[in-house]
């Protein structure tokens, strides 16, 4: 007897009868599978601003194959990267390739993608929207002066802004448009204000530059918020840099031109550290200029004139940033708040540095414990080995009448107490800034140098 199906899993039964004699067979029919022929992408290139996003679209050839899954992946995850739907962010500046593999048969399909840093200047906006900012300046109760500028997408090109300038009061920000738009978002629109920080801040931050030898001249808010369907958000790190640019009055320009050494600094209010924005002063413009990439508190400071001239700086290389900038006495080199490790970092003393004089310092290095002390901005700790540093000693040599203090921001912890070596002491005899055995990261360091009894 014969047998057939329609279905495309089945089974049938096959019975056969030779001389009288009867075999009965059971026939499993299965579907024929679909083998995958092909795979393409839907962009053979695609060009990013950092903080951008695009979402490419893999086509799998025959479109009825049996097993059509796709995954995807990037040649450098610190340029862009791709998610399992395809979607690409960009991360930094660089080029990449990402691919899709089919998971029958390997095919492959890429998209080469290049991503560009945000432009610093002003000029035309890098993504599609175009901005529009209105203005306004109030007088608060204690007499201050509070300004506030919206920031809303526009959909012609009647842009109040001249070259993606905002001014605020006193404060001028200049903003690439594509740091602005990534800053904005699937919001409403932000709201970049300015304003004197409240007393217990000015108070607060006032304790914290004279720890650097300084004095605060003004302590100023300027905060940036999102504005969304379910309320206001803070934005505190951009995708890109900023100018800003604050114009001096003359009670501080006097007070700068008494003391001659100006500082910007942002001021952490968690954690009271310091930050030098190594800001530029123009007693001619009467004007003060920094880049940031976040908005935040900044204390326009003075460094106090002292006897000595010998100082310290200092920087740090740091976990998924590299060596940062020099940061100089008593600054914040690293980070807080970021759980990054600090994984080296190097030290030099600065000024009217007697000869044979030195700072000395020694590194505790994970799975390495302490390190051959070095000196005189040599590198303590590694780089390129993602291991960190967990403790410091510290010390000076052939500087009479000095000593070093310094203080670890430590994982788990926040900052340790500052610790002190008198010159002479040897790095044996240092105190430890950080711990030893705990196997917690040390995040930030600060140094400064200090005439006894000063």
């Amino acid at each position: 007897s014969g047998f057939h199906s329609n279905a495309p899993t089945a089974s049938e039964i096959l019975t056969i009868t030779v001389d009288g004699k009867t075999t009965t067979y059971t026939v499993s029919i299965n579907e024929a599978t679909v083998k995958v022929t092909g795979l393409t992408l839907d962009s053979a290139s695609k060009t990013l601003t950092v903080g951008g996003t695009t979402t490419l679209k893999a086509t799998i050839a025959p479109t009825d194959a049996t097993n059509p899954n796709v995954t995807w992946s990037s040649s450098k995850d610190s340029i862009a990267t791709v998610d399992n739907t395809g979607k690409v962010v960009a991360v930094s500046a660089g080029a990449a390739t990402i691919t899709a593999t089919a998971a029958d048969g390997g095919y492959t399909a890429s998209c080469a993608v290049t991503v560009n840093a945000a432009s610093n200047g002003g000029g035309n906006p890098t993504t599609p929207a175009d901005i529009t900012i209105t203005g306004t300046t109030t007088t608060t109760a204690d007499g201050n002066s509070k300004s506030t500028a919206t920031i809303t997408p526009s959909q012609t090109n009647t842009s109040t802004v001249k070259d993606n300038i905002v001014k605020i009061g006193n404060i001028t920000v200049t903003a690439p448009a594509s740091v602005l738009n990534n800053a904005l978002g699937d919001g409403t629109g932000l709201t970049l204000s300015q304003n004197v920080a409240a007393s217990s801040t000015q108070t607060a931050a006032q304790a914290a530059a004279e720890k650097v030898n300084g004095t605060a001249i003004t302590v100023i808010d300027i905060k940036l918020s999102r504005a969304t369907a379910t309320g206001t958000e803070a934005v505190h790190s951009l995708s890109g840099a900023v100018t800003v640019t604050i114009s001096l009055t003359d009670k501080q320009l006097a007070v700068i031109a008494a003391d001659s050494n100006a500082h910007i600094y942002y001021y952490d209010t968690d954690t009271g550290a310091l930050t030098d924005m190594n800001a530029t002063f123009d007693m001619t413009a009467k004007t003060a200029v920094f880049t940031t990439t976040h908005f935040s508190t900044y204390v326009i400071s003075t460094t106090k004139a002292t006897e000595s001239t010998i100082g310290v700086t200092y920087s740090s290389h740091v976990q998924n940033l590299g060596w940062q900038g020099s940061v100089s006495d008593g600054a914040l080199s690293g980070t807080t708040g970021k759980s990054l490790r600090l994984e080296a970092f190097n030290i030099q003393l600065t000024g009217a540095v007697p000869t044979g004089a030195s700072i000395t310092y020694e590194a505790h290095v994970q799975n390495i414990g302490w390190q051959k002390a070095v000196s005189n901005s040599a590198v303590a700790g590694t780089s390129g080995k993602s291991l960190r540093v967990e403790a410091v000693k510290i010390t000076l040599s052939g500087l009479d009448g000095y000593e070093v203090q310094y203080r670890a921001f430590v994982q788990g912890k926040g900052w340790l107490g500052w610790q002190t070596t008198v010159n002479g002491t040897g790095i044996g005899a240092g105190a430890i800034a950080g711990t030893v055995g705990q196997s917690r990261r040390l995040e930030a360091l600060e140094v400064r140098i200090v005439k006894i009894g000063s």
